[in-house]
């Protein structure tokens, strides 16, 4: 079975600082309350950056095509005749309607209902009815608003601001490919998914899975003292962020030989909200998508090892039903502090210094909507 190598710089052990010199930080309580707010980073940010929107096995022969839709948005990504993707807002050019509801296969066109404009898989109109009513310069070469799409990992990756404004995925990946590489992803089986409705704002669910302070309270239970939290290596790049946090009993042999793809919980931050928490035979990846100021779907899927024989798919199982319980309590949490927003007793967030992947986050998407970031190339 396949064991994750480290491709990339040690993220653990001697020469590496544990936590990054941020400090702590106090972050006013409007981040996470303010309808505003949330406008100018759905707009500005979540429009204007690179995602996890499926796995490619979702498409997996030409002529399929998926529906994706969040925070406002619906999109077609279609697998082509040459096995390329393409993707293009679900958008019908004529009135505004919504070509497709469903995901599914095409063999000839995609027909928008209202009126039968018929779009090819690369959301071209091919067909007018009646065109000869219409000024021929409007419905020549007319075609919905293409989308960013790419593959990696053995995941299909969106940017809404469409293939002139999206930088290539690898380069706004930027460390993170050495980082994310070597679990071989592409070749993984995805095992399971779930997903939550949340009445909270989508940084307040996202923030649960960006620091370990939590753990001894939080998951007492569930992970009691299988990891060693105090131990925790941070790391933060110019937009994303990672922590290392190794295996009780394993912190020696993780400090000598620095394989923390093996020896740790590997957990990645790509900016904004894609997350990957990885061990060496498994990995979750979730999106806390934003529905609205104070709701989110919690969007999860489980990947797994190939070949794996029928004790390591019971032990998988078991790994998954532990997520499970993990997130549901971190959920939770989050949930409560969704009761408070309205409160006069909650004006700032107290973060120390090692939540500082929180604090990152938050610097980094108030500097994207100040500038009106395009999500040049960084790591």
């Amino acid at each position: 079975m396949h064991v994750p190598t480290r491709r990339g710089p040690p993220r653990f052990g001697d020469g590496v600082d544990p936590v990054p010199d941020l400090g702590p930080s106090k972050i006013p309580a409007e981040i996470y309350t303010s309808p505003e707010r949330y406008e100018l980073e759905r707009t500005r940010v979540l429009r204007d950056s690179w995602f996890i929107a499926e796995r490619s096995e979702k498409i997996p022969e030409p002529g399929d095509y998926l529906v994706w839709e969040q925070f406002g948005e619906t999109v077609v990504i279609a697998r082509q005749a040459d096995r390329s993707v393409a993707a293009f807002h679900n958008v019908c050019q004529h009135r505004g309607a919504r070509i497709t509801a469903e995901s599914g296969h095409c063999e000839d066109a995609l027909v928008c209902p209202w009126h039968g404009w018929k779009h090819d898989l690369t959301g071209k109109v091919v067909g007018v009815p009646d065109w000869h009513d219409f000024e021929r310069g409007e419905v020549t070469d007319v075609r919905s608003p293409q989308v960013a799409v790419a593959e990696w990992g053995g995941w299909l990756w969106i940017h809404l601001g469409g293939p002139d404004a999206a930088p290539p995925l690898e380069a706004y990946l930027g460390e993170l490919v050495a980082e994310l590489a070597p679990y071989e992803m592409e070749n993984m089986v995805l095992h399971a998914t779930a997903s939550w409705e949340m009445p909270a704002n989508w940084k307040a669910v996202s923030d649960a899975f960006l620091e370990v302070y939590h753990v001894a309270e939080t998951h007492r239970v569930t992970i009691g003292e299988a990891l060693s939290v105090r131990d925790t290596a941070i790391t933060l790049f110019d937009r994303h962020s990672m922590y290392v946090v190794p295996y009780t009993g394993f912190v020696d042999r993780l400090r000598e030989e620095q394989e923390h793809q093996r020896d740790a919980i590997s957990h990645y931050l790509v900016y904004p909200f894609s997350i990957f928490n990885c061990e060496r035979q498994h990995i979750q990846a979730f999106t806390p998508v934003p529905t609205g100021p104070h709701s989110t779907r919690f969007l999860c899927w489980h990947l797994i090892q190939p070949g794996g024989d029928e004790r390591f798919l019971t032990e998988m199982d078991r790994a998954w039903n532990l997520f499970t319980r993990v997130a549901a309590e971190d959920l939770f949490v989050a949930e409560q502090s969704g009761a408070t927003r309205q409160s006069m007793g909650y004006t700032r967030n107290i973060n120390n210094e090692r939540e500082c992947r929180i604090t990152h986050l938050l610097n980094v998407m108030s500097d994207h909507i100040a500038k009106g970031d395009t999500g040049e190339a960084k790591g």
